[in-house]
């Protein structure tokens, strides 16, 4: 099972939230991210287990497309130039048209991948109009 890697909790998003959100950027022209809507993920956070999340949305869009406001909600800052300041420090040469992924994840709980396809939940997305954001 893959993991999503995170190396700090910003806004606390990964303790009690239940659906968060993630910005990651694109590393290549392949639609990594948007082929693995409904797939189950461990979610680590500084190479510790943290639980299993299901990727339930993914959408590509340039860095100065991001709304200033999911920005500073995602990064847990008041500030959107506090936000943009941690982006370009994990991306030094981030150029306004690079390209990201907004990532939308629910907690699974305690559930199992098996729990989930039980319940038709990861092959029944599209249905409840999630997926593409």
């Amino acid at each position: 099972m893959k993991s999503i890697r995170f190396s700090h909790n910003w806004n606390g998003k990964l303790g009690l939230n239940r659906i968060f959100t993630t910005i990651r950027r694109v590393r290549s022209d392949e639609d990594y991210w948007g082929r693995k809507i409904g797939h189950i993920f461990k979610l680590d956070l500084r190479g510790g287990y943290m639980g299993k999340v299901r990727l339930i949305g993914a959408r590509r869009v340039q860095f100065k497309d991001i709304m200033p406001e999911l920005l500073m909600a995602d990064t847990g800052t008041n500030s959107y130039e506090e936000a943009k300041g941690i982006f370009m420090r994990f991306y030094p040469n981030l150029k306004e048209t690079d390209v990201f992924y907004l990532l939308l994840l629910e907690k699974m709980f305690g559930k199992g991948a098996s729990d989930y396809e039980q319940e038709g939940r990861s092959n029944d997305l599209k249905n409840q109009g999630v997926g593409r954001l």
